[in-house]
């Protein structure tokens, strides 16, 4: 087999699965469905999925921070019952029963009805108190991403049953196919810093090969901060490389020495920034040739062609 073909192969099936979820995420954001439970390892892009095909279908939606109580899940309903919410890494949602008397009528109890073509129905939740019961016409639709499998208890089951359930899975083959494949097709904008294709092509291979090699799980989350990592330096507002930083955050600790030597000669950003320009002078003054000035604008400073043709405009405008 062409090894060439190989990255192909893995982007075609985690591709398939992707298909699948988008299709669930529409159901609901349409109405279609009442409530979506996706739970798989962290870092696999549940929620990065979720949320651009609500992005693509040009829909909004809320999200919950803090501690889904009981209490707190009833008021983030009642306050916004016609809604999607979007609820993440709250394992413990399907194991309260308070939370599951919630949940339970919130994924749709009732037939459709036949009087609005059909549509889901409005359901009625309440939450009841010894002082009485508060009651709330809910309308809209639950997603749930979470990493584990959701418990299965009885009371749980019986609401998973009125959900689509499903259990995202992906190969370290897969995970890096689709980490290359965002790289090129979607390079991110961070602190208005468009990274090219070729950047974030760097970066993701960067993190493929450290990952790899020190046995730990591909995560499009670590891509993101490999990414925050490389344009931050760029920026000249880090005084480690972008490869040092990432390898502290795959092996979560500080390194006892670097790959490339921090620089410490100016702590400030304008200062760095000054250095980078005087680098482009001396540079300009050494050669004409455009591929020769970018080969050593690299090998002095290791930022990218980016940062060059900015700096370069820089020192034009202040001759």
């Amino acid at each position: 087999m062409d090894p060439q073909n190989i990255p192909n192969q893995h982007l075609e099936t985690i591709q398939k699965k992707l298909i699948g979820l988008h299709d669930d995420v529409r159901s609901v954001a349409l109405r279609y469905i009442a409530g979506l439970l996706v739970w798989g390892a962290a870092g696999i892009g549940k929620s990065w999925n979720i949320k651009a095909v609500l992005r693509m279908m040009g829909v909004a939606w809320r999200e919950f921070s803090g501690t889904m109580t009981p209490r707190a899940l009833f008021d983030q309903l009642q306050r916004f019952p016609e809604d999607i919410h979007l609820i993440e890494d709250q394992e413990s949602l399907l194991s309260d029963p308070k939370t599951l008397s919630i949940l339970r009528p919130a994924m749709w109890t009732s037939e459709r009805n036949v009087g609005t073509g059909g549509r889901i129905p409005d359901r009625e939740l309440s939450w009841s108190t010894a002082r009485g019961s508060e009651v709330v016409t809910f309308g809209g639709v639950v997603i749930i991403a979470q990493n584990s499998r959701p418990p299965q208890t009885p009371q749980s089951i019986a609401t998973q049953s009125r959900m689509l359930v499903r259990n995202l899975t992906v190969s370290t083959d897969e995970m890096a196919a689709k980490m290359r494949d965002v790289a090129t097709t979607t390079p991110p904008t961070i602190r208005n810093y468009m990274m090219k294709s070729d950047e974030c092509n760097e970066v993701a291979e960067f993190v493929i090969a450290e990952s790899l090699s020190r046995e730990r799980p591909l995560s499009m989350r670590l891509l993101d901060i490999a990414c925050s990592f490389y344009v931050q330096f760029q920026f000249s507002e880090s005084a480690q490389h972008w490869h040092d930083r990432v390898v502290e955050q795959i092996a979560e600790r500080y390194p006892k020495s670097h790959r490339h030597p921090p620089d410490e000669s100016g702590r400030k950003r304008p200062e760095r920034q000054l250095r980078d320009r005087e680098s482009v002078r001396q540079i300009l003054r050494e050669t004409s040739d455009p591929v020769e000035q970018l080969r050593l604008w690299r090998e002095r400073t290791l930022k990218a062609k980016t940062m060059f043709d900015q700096r370069k405009r820089e020192v034009e405008r202040l001759k």
